[in-house]
């Protein structure tokens, strides 16, 4: 039993799949990476996907919370020590207890993961034009 049993299963779903998505995009910074898919319709599947995770962890403030702890973690904001930037580890902790500041973190996330989803749909949407295809 985990803290995120308190969640229905979708919520944690929903989670999971922003979760692995914004790890991918941060990993891919700067390296030039592409994200496909097996066709412009499978992105679109993908990025509907996606957008309703995005509605369903929004839309919970706790769940946006949660999402925001786990992007808090994961990015490492005191650095390493050596280089300049870094969060002092008190005012990380402080920062990490807040519930305020844990949504705001989710919400951040949430605004990046956007950004490149409504690219990747208007890039679907492009595809689909230029053969001819229904837009969905």
């Amino acid at each position: 039993m985990t803290h995120l049993d308190q969640f229905a299963p979708a919520e944690r779903d929903a989670l999971a799949v922003l979760e692995r998505l914004h790890d991918a995009l941060r990993e891919a910074t700067g390296t030039n990476r592409r994200f496909r898919a097996g066709s412009a319709e499978e992105m679109q599947c993908y990025c509907a996907t996606v957008a309703r995770a995005m509605v369903t962890v929004g839309g919970n403030p706790d769940l946006l919370a949660e999402f925001g702890r786990q992007r808090t973690t994961a990015l490492s904001v005191t650095g390493p020590q050596c280089l300049p930037g870094g969060v002092p580890e008190a005012d990380l902790h402080a920062f990490y207890h807040a519930p305020k500041n844990l949504r705001a973190a989710g919400l951040l996330a949430i605004k990046e993961i956007a950004v490149n989803v409504r690219q990747w749909r208007d890039e679907c949407d492009d595809m689909l034009t230029a053969r001819g295809a229904p837009l969905q």
